[in-house]
Formats: structure tokens, C-alpha cells, sequence
């Protein structure tokens, strides 16, 4: 494993790029600022998947992600054996003149990251930029057409400070200096490397007040008095708008290859990871659900999401051999040392992770998350294609695709209507229990408290007041087990009263506009009964 920023990202990219370019597929993992920050748009077990999606999207507009994990799966057939190369990069969003984001911090979120370790610090000190491409196009045209300057910078008094002092040194230097000579600039190439809002007005500060000096930013930043010939040539050979742009696109380099490339992607509980790459990388999500199903299979065609494949998957395997969690930890040391390495009589393809062992096993970095969900598909997809060939064969990767395609773009969805939904069409129906209406027995309000509490015995339930009396309530139950068990023991204490949700019973439009024709009906009738008198 290799962990990128903003000091690494830039010597390592060609690397990134080409075990990208030769992956089979790409694990991803993200970590973010904020998971659910908008209370009022919080998951309920009511959602259909059209309004968990437009739930989620408010909840995503302002996260960010702090980590994002990649793990490049690539296959040597030969020893029927994968190498995950994975990595972890730290990020955060670029700063510059009117590029400048804000976003939500949610204490639950940063309690669990700072509890499994996170570096905040590397973060927000030496995160990798990016931007969105509607950000990046913005800022082309403005660049273009020389709309931006130093005063729209936002540290332009720190900025101004900083030049006055480079103005000093370049100018007692320039006294002197001639065709050929050059000056070191050993103080201030940190802050050039690093600072782009810096690095622009030093750029700016140059180019206005001494005409024949070029920037070349090595190692040491280094000013070089040249003759006219050479300053056309390197005026001819650089773009400094391009370069300003390529410095805070940073990781969305990354993204940008990804989606060019349309390698498939691995993910566990995927769903949010996608919403907030959209959102971060692409620019708003669409506000219709079903353009942003277009756009994301536009994407990435390709989105495996191991939560639900073990969801479907489990249940062709015996009780004893299944595992109970399906969380990522689990699965992964279920099939990696546990019952779920032998599931089937034929040896697997083994499966090796390259790079820094320290960051083996460390759950919650993003880049040994990403890693461990490509290694849970590669053996779901190894114990599915064993069903269909059980020769001992080997299986390519292109075949572990096709055996798995039933699952492409089906992401498992949490406490929803639904428990997964399908970016290339239509959502499945609900395997939910039906709704059920519950009411005191007796004429009685509905003590919620005392309901809230009784119902706690049995899982992941919901209430949702049905009448302003409170005297019903409608109740979603997440499994059959739970719904069964609920009913039999209501049924036991004689205190409430519940019956399977009818929309022609309960609905108040669909009561209303009975009563409405019944009302309707009598004064026709009444009406005929005056006429024909």
C-alpha cells in the first residue's frame, strides 16, 4: 500500500496511471466529512428509492471526501494469481481566487475517523486538490479571458507581504545580473510548490515588473535572466494557465482516468462513495433520480457492490457456512481466514496486496478498505463460477465479470423501502414486510413513547403518525422475522390493536374521497327524490 499527498501525488502519478491502465478492475473506498448532516433528510425504512435519492442528495452537497481509496487489481494468468496495488490518498478541495468550497463537518464522523486513527493534519496540510469539472471549466474561461487577478486572492494581504520581500532580493540582483545568470530563490520554494494562489501572483509579479527573467521551478525555485530568442522559445514551449489549472485539478487527474478508462469498479455499500465522487468530481447531482442513473452508468458502466452480492450469494450456502455480519471487516476475514476461504473443494486464485505492509489490515484507511472489497469479489465471483464449472478450471477475469453481470450496477441501499437499487433501469419491488396500521385498543390516544418503547424489543422498526388524534400510526418493520414476532406478541398483550396497511382502508385521500362520493351520491338522490315530487 502507498499513501499519496500533495507531496507524493506529482512523482507518483505516472506509477498511479500505469497500474490504473492495467488493472482488471479498481477497488474504491472513500472517506468523508459527513454522512448524514441534514436532520431533516434523514433514511427512513418509508423511502422509495426516489426519495432516498433525493434525501441523499442533500446530504452529500456540502460533504467532501478527506481519503480516497484505490486498488488496482491486475491478473497474472499463468500463476492464476491477482496483485491488488493499492493506494491512499489524503484530499481536499483546491483553493484559489473564487474556487473556494464550503462544506459540512458532522462530530460523528470525525469521532470515528479520529477513532480508527485518521491524520487529519496530512489532510488539510498536505491533501491532494481537486476540483469539479463544472469548477474547472469555469476557471478555464476565466483564465482565458483574464478575468482573474491578484485581488481576487484569498490571502492577497499575506500574498503582498510575502512579494514585497521577493521584490527586494530580485530587484538588488537585477542591478547587476546579465544574459545568462541566475538567482536562487531557496526561501520562498516552498511556498511556490505549495501555494497556488502564491504561485500566481509571484508569476504575475515577474512577468510585470521584469520582462526578460523566466521562472523555473525546480527543487530550489530558480529566476534565469535570458535574451529575447530564448524567451519567445519558452514562452512557445509553456502554458501558465494550464499549469495553474493541472496544479489544482490534483486527484481529479485520477477520477478524469478512471472514467475515461471505464475499468470496472469494486465498492462495498457503494452507493454513498458514488454520490459523493459525483458530486465532488462532476459538479450538482441531477435532480431527477433517473438522470442520475444516466449519468453514472455514463461513468462507470461497471459497479460491483459486494454488499449486496453476499446479500444474494449467502443464501445458497448451508447456515454454517455463511457469515452472519456483512459488514467489510467481516467479510474480508471471513473469506480470508475463515469458513468462507473453503467454500468450495477447488483451491482459489490467490490474492496478494503490494506496497507498505505497515497499512495491512488497518481498517478505515481508505486505500486497505478498497483493497478488501476487490478481494471479497474476487472470491464471491470465485464461489459463483464454481457452481457453473466445477472442472477445476481457471477463471479469467473477464469471466468472473460476465459470471457476476446479474449484480452490475446494483448498489445495496440501507433502511429503504427497497434493500438495493438499479442504475441500469427499474428498481426491484419491495421484499419488506407490508406496512402495518396500529391503534390502542379501546378509544384511546396512542402513547408514543410507551409504542416506541414496546417496539425497540424487535429491531429496526419505524413509526410514522397516521391521524392528528395520534390515535393510529403506521409501522415498517425491516424483515419478515421481526414483523411476525412484533404481530404475535401485540396479539398477546390485547393493549394495541394491528392490521396489514390497506390503502383503500387507511388512506385519508382515499377516505376522503369516498366520503366525498357518498355525500355526493345522497344530494343526487335527495335531488331526484324533490323532482319527481
Amino acid at each position: 500500500m502507498s499513501e499519496i499527498d500533495s507531496s507524493t501525488f506529482k512523482q507518483n502519478f505516472e506509477d498511479i496511471k500505469s497500474n490504473i491502465k492495467a488493472a482488471k478492475f479498481i477497488g474504491i473506498d472513500l472517506e468523508f466529512s459527513a454522512l448524514n448532516p441534514l436532520s431533516n433528510y434523514a433514511p427512513s425504512l418509508f423511502d422509495t428509492p426516489k426519495q432516498r435519492y433525493h434525501k441523499l442528495k442533500k446530504n452529500v452537497e456540502n460533504s467532501i471526501p478527506l481519503q480516497i481509496g484505490l486498488t488496482a487489481f491486475k491478473f497474472d494468468a499463468d500463476a492464476n494469481h491477482y496483485v491488488g496495488k493499492a493506494y491512499t490518498f489524503y484530499v481536499k478541495p483546491a483553493l484559489f481566487s473564487h474556487v473556494n468550497r464550503y462544506f459540512h463537518f458532522e462530530t460523528s464522523s470525525i469521532e470515528f475517523l479520529a477513532f480508527h486513527n485518521f491524520d487529519f493534519n496530512k489532510c488539510f496540510l498536505k491533501g491532494i486538490p481537486y476540483m469539479s469539472r463544472i469548477q474547472e471549466e469555469d476557471l478555464r474561461r476565466k483564465l482565458k479571458n483574464n478575468e482573474i487577478y491578484e485581488t481576487n486572492m484569498n490571502f492577497m494581504g499575506e500574498i503582498r507581504s510575502c512579494l514585497d520581500n521577493v521584490s527586494k532580493i530580485v530587484n538588488e540582483w537585477y542591478e547587476t545580473a546579465t544574459i545568462g545568470d541566475i538567482l536562487l530563490l531557496d526561501d520562498f520554494s516552498s511556498r511556490y510548490q505549495t501555494d497556488i494562489e502564491f504561485k500566481f501572483c509571484f508569476h504575475k509579479f515577474i512577468r510585470r515588473n521584469f520582462s526578460d527573467i523566466w521562472i523555473f521551478p525546480h527543487r530550489i525555485l530558480t529566476l534565469n535572466r535570458v535574451d529575447a530568442k530564448e524567451l519567445n522559445e519558452l514562452n512557445d514551449e509553456n502554458d501558465f494557465n494550464e499549469e495553474i489549472i493541472d496544479s489544482l485539478l490534483g486527484f481529479g487527474k485520477v477520477y478524469k482516468l478512471l472514467v475515461s478508462l471505464k475499468k470496472p469498479i469494486i465498492g462495498h455499500n457503494a452507493l454513498m462513495d458514488v454520490l459523493i465522487l459525483l458530486t465532488n468530481f462532476e459538479g450538482n447531482l441531477p435532480d431527477k433520480y433517473d438522470d442520475f442513473k444516466k449519468l453514472s452508468t455514463k461513468l462507470f458502466p461497471i459497479i460491483f457492490d459486494t454488499k449486496h452480492i453476499y446479500y444474494n450469494i449467502q443464501r445458497k450456502n448451508p447456515e454454517e457456512k455463511r457469515c452472519n455480519n456483512t459488514d467489510l471487516k467481516s467479510l474480508y476475514e471471513f473469506f480470508s481466514d475463515g469458513v468462507g476461504r473453503h467454500l468450495t473443494k477447488m483451491d482459489s486464485t490467490s490474492i496478494q496486496i503490494e506496497g507498505d505492509k505497515e497499512l495491512i489490515g488497518k481498517y478505515h484507511n481508505a486505500g486497505w478498505d478498497a483493497f478488501c472489497a476487490g478481494y471479497i469479489f474476487i472470491r464471491l465471483a470465485f464461489s459463483e463460477m464454481c457452481q457453473k464449472h466445477p472442472s477445476g478450471k481457471i477463471f479469467m477475469p473477464t469471466e468472473y465479470l460476465r459470471g457476476m453481470s446479474q449484480y452490475n450496477n446494483c448498489l445495496n441501499v440501507i433502511r429503504c423501502s427497497v434493500n438495493h437499487i438499479n442504475l441500469n433501469g427499474e428498481d426491484p419491488p419491495s421484499i419488506r414486510p407490508p406496512y402495518y396500521v396500529i391503534e390502542p385498543q379501546g378509544n384511546k390516544k396512542l402513547d408514543f413513547m410507551e409504542l416506541t418503547s414496546a417496539l425497540s424489543a424487535f429491531g429496526s422498526i419505524e413509526i410514522k403518525p397516521m391521524s392528528w388524534k395520534n390515535s393510529k400510526a403506521l409501522i415498517a418493520v425491516d424483515n419478515y422475522s421481526s414483523a411476525k414476532s412484533m404481530i404475535r406478541e401485540f396479539n398477546k398483550t390485547k393493549k394495541f390493536k394491528v392490521q396489514e396497511y390497506s390503502f383503500i382502508r387507511h388512506s385519508p385521500i382515499v377516505r376522503a374521497a369516498l366520503w366525498s362520493g357518498v355525500t355526493l351520491s345522497g344530494m343526487t338522490l335527495l335531488l331526484l327524490m324533490v323532482t319527481n315530487r
